[in-house]
């Protein structure tokens, strides 16, 4: 190349028929006038020997961006299915009505039979504004009753009539006949059981400052012998109806006024009080008591308005609520397992009216079987247990799950709905199975 620039310079004219020769990779420069042009070219041969790679054509690069897509997809799909898969369960449950006419039961206090009861007793008392009758003059001692009891001996010990005993602030007060008080008695441990007996008592001088709620007496004539103390009387009842002078008494108006009210408000009111105090977890039907009252037709005034006292006594059968369920759950279905009876309920007890069979019932602390009836009517509802249900229906193909959930005879209908309409078998995992109880 060099040459043919020299050539031009010096403005000579060109060679005809000089031969032209190409040289590959030949970078001397020993040439002469006569040597042919020559053609440097380059030629780059690689170190490795190549693989010449056939292109694809656009519609390969195509079809496996497609087939790509659709493996996304098909992921996405299966991931949001075991992901978010859930079926929702909606149950009706079961109810069965209870119709009773006079049905008959038997509770027990203690032991293992049910229905159980206990016993309660609230003594109470009211005072009963009145109109006393006109006055007259009068001169009455007080009365009432002593319990004389023997803590001395194991011999019974005799007492004189008109034995003196007297209360706290030393009004006296006589026996009104002889008595003989038993010996004492000791049980298993050893301790003392006194001897007791009853008898009535008079106020030595009339007037009503004789009349006492005293709940305990001594025995005078025993002061200075060991018997002191060991021998004694505790009240049996008020000793009432002392008066002197000029007095007021009742008349059959106000007798009537008293057992009226008796009758009404005081049993109201002595009713309130026992229900106030019926423990948590038990019932009270009004039929299941005693009422007693009483008061003192005697009554004296001084004044023409005064009062009466009215004392009262109640005594209540109460049942525990979940003993009394179960007992009318078995006999209007005798056939149930015990989970199955577990699972009823009846919401409300107090729909029944009770009764007792017999009717002159006394309630005493003694009362240990007690035969009533119950009428009323009221549904009791079945509840089953949701856990055990998913724990039973889970896995199980959809077309299964009817008569495999009415298994339990708790459940009256049942319906679900998946999240992914085209689910056929319920989830494995419990937390993706919704149970709604309507």
């Amino acid at each position: 190349m060099k040459k043919i620039i020299q050539d031009i310079q010096i403005k000579k004219p060109l060679r005809e028929n000089i031969p032209i020769k190409i040289v590959d990779n030949d970078f001397s420069d020993n040439y002469t006038a006569d040597s042919p042009v020559v053609i440097k070219r380059r030629i780059h041969v690689p170190r490795t020997p190549q693989t010449r790679i056939r292109k694809s054509g656009p519609h390969m690069n195509n079809y496996l961006f497609i087939v790509f897509i659709l493996s996304l997809l098909v992921g996405a799909l299966y991931f949001s299915y075991i992901t978010f898969q859930k079926i929702t369960i909606t149950i009706q449950n079961k109810v069965q009505n209870v119709d009773f006419q006079n049905e008959s039961f038997v509770g027990y206090k203690g032991g293992e039979k049910s229905p159980h009861f206990e016993i309660m007793i609230l003594n109470d008392s009211m005072n009963q504004k009145i109109s006393f009758s006109s006055g007259k003059n009068v001169s009455l001692k007080a009365k009432g009753t002593v319990i004389f009891k023997n803590e001395y001996s194991l011999k019974p010990q005799k007492l004189a009539v008109n034995t003196k005993i007297t209360e706290d602030t030393g009004r006296i007060y006589l026996t009104d006949q002889a008595l003989t008080v038993p010996g004492y008695t000791k049980d298993k441990a050893g301790n003392i059981l006194p001897g007791t007996i009853k008898t009535t008592v008079t106020a030595l001088e009339p007037g009503n400052s004789y009349n006492t709620e005293a709940k305990a007496f001594l025995v005078p004539g025993l002061q200075k012998t060991d018997k002191y103390a060991k021998i004694y009387a505790v009240s049996g009842s008020s000793i009432t109806g002392g008066a002197d002078g000029n007095m007021y008494s009742l008349d059959s108006v106000g007798l009537g006024t008293i057992e009226a009210a008796a009758n009404t408000v005081f049993k109201e009111q002595i009713n309130r009080k026992l229900a106030a105090e019926v423990k948590n977890g038990y019932i009270l039907y009004g039929n299941a008591t005693n009422f007693n009252y009483s008061y003192d037709p005697n009554t004296q005034s001084s004044e023409k308005d005064g009062v009466v006292q009215i004392k009262g006594t109640i005594s209540a059968v109460i049942f525990k609520k979940d003993d009394l369920a179960q007992a009318i759950i078995h006999r209007v279905s005798p056939n149930l397992d015990n989970r199955e009876y577990a699972e009823i309920e009846i919401p409300d007890l107090s729909v029944f009216s009770f009764n007792f069979t017999d009717k002159n019932q006394a309630i005493t602390k003694d009362l240990n079987v007690l035969s009533f009836n119950m009428t009323g009517k009221t549904t009791m509802t079945w509840n089953p247990d949701l856990n055990l249900l998913k724990a039973t229906v889970k896995g199980i193909n959809i077309n299964d799950l009817d008569s495999t959930a009415k298994k339990d005879p708790g459940i009256e209908h049942i319906s679900a709905k998946f999240r992914f309409p085209w689910q056929d078998y319920l989830p494995s995992d419990l937390n993706k199975i919704e149970v709604i109880n309507r």
